[in-house]
């Protein structure tokens, strides 16, 4: 399990939130992500997680949908964590498919709290009038500055220091989706 400090001061203040949505692409999961779910699921009752693009692959995307929502469950279960459901979204090239797809599939509603790190989410759900959280907000715990691309980028080099970074979920499906050899063919590395 991850280790966590206590929330400070600033963060107790947040206080609880009925629901969060985290539109996320984890390609793959990483500790932080898997921190920042285990955060935002003590602060609120249920969690949406959205994972963006879970129907293609291509240099961004290495990974199925299906493939990342393996690793994150796994990680999840291994922290205890349960009260989050994920939804796939396929690729859309449209933002406004994009929203549809949230709205018509009841992702978010007036109770809902958007947290993510994204500057176009960000924008987007807080010009239409909904509360957004930035990881900062809610992380209790300082978190290195590591990214999907960052990640795969190591695993791709073979830098076994990916494996300092990686969700354990990750890790633990390294062999079975043959992360090095596809990451070298899919995002060219």
């Amino acid at each position: 399990m991850l280790n966590r400090k206590k929330l400070n001061e600033e963060k107790k203040e947040l206080g609880r939130h009925k629901k969060i949505f985290m539109p996320m692409r984890l390609q793959p999961p990483h500790k932080c992500h898997i921190e920042l779910i285990c955060d935002a699921c003590r602060i609120a009752d249920e969690i949406t997680i959205l994972l963006f693009n879970s129907d293609i692959i291509d240099i961004r995307n290495p990974f199925t949908g299906d493939e990342r929502e393996e690793m994150l469950k796994y990680s999840l279960d291994i922290e205890k964590i349960s009260n989050y459901r994920i939804v796939k979204m396929p690729y859309f090239e449209d933002n406004k498919d994009r929203f549809d797809f949230v709205f018509d599939n009841n992702l978010i509603d007036d109770d809902t709290v958007v947290l993510s790190g994204d500057a176009f989410v960000i924008n987007a759900f807080s010009e239409i009038g909904y509360k957004v959280l930035v990881p900062t907000d809610v992380m209790s715990s300082f978190c290195p500055d590591v990214s999907g691309s960052r990640l795969r980028e190591m695993i791709a080099q073979g830098n076994e220091q990916w494996k300092e970074h990686a969700a354990i979920g990750t890790i633990t499906f390294y062999e079975k989706f043959n992360m090095r050899e596809r990451i070298k063919r899919v995002c060219g590395y």
